[in-house]
């Protein structure tokens, strides 16, 4: 038996599987209720997703897919520092892991990156699109 095989097969077993929709259900709830409520208050926001050091090193897990896709769906504004990260990281030759430090929290650069790609839209209340 190979060992993606034997992972699928543990996981099956321990209920991983079920548990992880009953979570992801509980989850887009509370983000469709979130949006529900920003936008009964007519208040001006953008999602920011933040990412581990390990979303790097692996294809997007559910939680990333769920997170877009109801932020997608519900037509919200969102900014994934994955690919701001990503993208800077290809423009200076460098690895994404290098944007977190020892304890796996984010760098200054990194903290900086974020805040002037989002700066001139949160200055201009919303007016401007994100990263312009």
């Amino acid at each position: 038996m190979n060992a993606d095989r034997f992972w699928r097969v543990r996981q099956a077993l321990l209920g991983v599987e079920k548990r992880q929709r009953k979570v992801a259900e509980v989850n887009e709830k509370i983000l469709n209720e979130m949006i529900a409520e920003l936008n009964r208050r007519g208040l001006q926001h953008l999602f920011v997703i933040f990412y581990p050091s390990w979303a790097y090193r692996e294809s997007p897990d559910w939680r990333e897919v769920l997170i877009k896709r109801v932020l997608s769906e519900n037509g919200e504004r969102y900014l994934s520092t994955k690919e701001l990260v990503s993208e800077d990281a290809k423009r200076l030759g460098k690895n994404p892991l290098e944007y977190y430090d020892a304890t796996g929290h984010p760098t200054a650069y990194q903290n900086r990156l974020i805040t002037n790609y989002i700066k001139p839209y949160v200055v201009s209340g919303g007016e401007r699109e994100i990263g312009k």
